[in-house]
């Protein structure tokens, strides 16, 4: 039972240590492959999307790609990361993370 508890924990730490390699090099706009055909990457949202919320853009089902993390600039020149809710506004200056085939996300990919 130990041995079993310790191997799961091994294979979780290993598990999000890569989601969060993966992220960190999709966040310096590099498109990095996660299998079947599909892509995370850092892009600048669309001008036609500043000061629209997630959920009025309906961005999934426009583009078929999803926002996986959404990058904030915060006053003073920070930027702020977090997993976007359907209410969370777009203004300029943010940046998305986002998942798709590799196809859309060069699509909306306007920098």
């Amino acid at each position: 039972d130990v041995l079993h508890a310790y191997n799961r924990e091994v294979m979780r730490r290993d598990m999000a240590g890569s989601v969060s390699s993966t992220v960190l090099v999709a966040s310096k706009g590099q498109q990095v492959e996660i299998g079947g055909g599909y892509v995370l990457q850092e892009i600048q949202p669309p001008p036609r999307y500043f000061g629209h919320t997630i959920r009025e853009l309906d961005i999934g089902a426009e583009t078929g790609v999803q926002v996986i993390l959404l990058r904030k600039r915060v006053p003073g020149g920070g930027s702020q990361v977090r997993v976007p809710t359907a209410n969370d506004r777009i203004d300029e200056g943010d940046r998305l993370v986002v998942a798709g085939t590799k196809n859309a996300v060069e699509a909306m990919d306007v920098s």
